[in-house]
């Protein structure tokens, strides 16, 4: 079996990349119309024996998280030898039911298209969508080669790696000039923000740089988009 992982996007910046007390490493990626990331084999880029599956072997929980942060999107996950059935589709829709990106810019095949085809297709356009906190939901992929394209320039990926499988992701997005409250779950002890733009905290004293994370000390925190677009918080706890 060939390895084969093809990735297109880049951290441009050397600020663009954060590694944080051992616990998380967090990056930024773009890309520009039709660059890709493709992964072929399921191990490419994983140690087989860190994924959980489900009962049924045909999808895992990912590793490393994902969110769109600026541009635009299409993601196609293909098979051919794998025994993908429409039971399958559903049930993945299903764990992906509960994200807010289905209610801004976005589109996925039908079940029955998707069998047919054999590739199940989503797009998403960035914008306001999280418009409260939210989880993170699509940590569940298939078993299959994926591909992910920029259908936009500028294009921009925000990543997350971590050995601690315990993290649990969630999303707030604030407009341009808006400020919003950010609070801490619940029995969490370790809190870092992700800020997608440039923002103020603390009555505006204290200003977090575009793609910085701070660790989340307090158990809620006001926080003002000082950018020109929709300000992407996101909130990585264990």
């Amino acid at each position: 079996m060939s390895n084969k992982l093809t990735v297109d996007f880049k951290v441009k910046n050397s600020d663009w990349i954060h590694n944080f007390d051992n616990e998380i490493q967090v990056a930024v990626i773009e890309g520009n119309t039709d660059d890709i990331i493709e992964r072929i084999n399921l191990f490419d880029n994983v140690d087989a024996d860190s994924l959980e599956f489900d009962e049924t072997n045909k999808m895992f929980k990912r590793p490393n998280r994902m969110i769109c942060i600026q541009g635009s999107i299409e993601i196609v996950s293909s098979w051919t030898t794998e025994d993908i059935q429409a039971s399958d589709i559903d049930k993945i829709k299903e764990l992906w039911a509960a994200d807010k990106i289905r209610s801004g810019n976005f589109t996925e095949t039908a079940t029955e298209d998707a069998i047919l085809a054999k590739k199940l297709s989503m797009t998403y356009d960035f914008g306001y969508d999280y418009d409260e906190l939210a989880p993170m939901s699509r940590r569940w992929v298939l078993a299959t080669p994926i591909k992910g394209k920029a259908t936009s320039d500028n294009t921009r990926i925000f990543c997350m790696l971590t050995e601690k499988s315990n993290y649990e992701l969630k999303v707030l997005d604030v407009l341009p000039n808006q400020t919003k409250t950010l609070t801490k779950t619940e029995g969490k002890t370790l809190s870092y923000v992700f800020f997608s733009q440039e923002c103020s905290v603390k009555n505006n004293t204290v200003v977090c740089e575009q793609y910085s994370v701070k660790k989340l000390t307090s158990e809620s925190i006001d926080i003002k988009n000082l950018g020109s677009i929709p300000a992407r918080l996101i909130l990585m706890e264990r």
